[in-house]
């Protein structure tokens, strides 16, 4: 059981928006992809790897699983949707996820890694603004279709 589990707080009373469900739904979809592309590379590389550092993939996974269990706790209590059907909704969720790592790759934000080389910013700031741009193109360009239902992809295999 987890800490959350223990610490339980039930939503019995609480009406949640389809706005909400949305968002929700989609956000955890995008988490629940990311957990299942750390699994696929963790499965890879324990073929080639011993020892304490085994164990230490191993124990990269347990959490893995472990936060993919609690997503489908919360999935089960606010009764989400494992697929969210309107595009809108799925290229909003996908686009913000984007945007943040985007963001993220600006020179200003990478000084925690260092010194900036000299021409990095001149050189890559503009472009992260460029697909910002793009992306800002892509969500105004969303904003009809956000009523519209679309069959998603099959989901990727679970961390499981």
């Amino acid at each position: 059981m987890s800490k959350l589990e223990k610490n339980h707080f039930r939503l019995d009373n609480v009406q949640l928006p389809d706005t909400y469900r949305n968002v929700l739904s989609s956000g955890f979809t995008v988490v629940e992809n990311m957990l299942s592309d750390i699994s696929s590379v963790l499965k890879e590389s324990a073929r080639d790897i011993h020892g304490t550092n085994l164990l230490q993939v191993q124990k990269v996974q347990n959490n893995v699983l472990k936060m993919y269990n609690a997503i489908n706790h919360i999935r089960k209590e606010l009764n989400l949707e494992r697929d969210n059907k309107e595009l809108g909704s799925i290229i909003l969720s996908r686009a913000s996820k984007i945007w943040e790592v985007l963001c993220d790759l600006k020179t200003e934000r990478l000084k925690g890694y260092g010194s900036t080389p000299t021409g990095l910013s001149s050189y890559l700031n503009p472009r992260i603004d460029e697909l910002l741009n793009i992306l800002d193109q892509i969500l105004e360009d969303t904003k009809t279709l956000s009523r519209e239902r679309v069959i998603q992809p099959k989901q990727k295999n679970n961390p499981q």
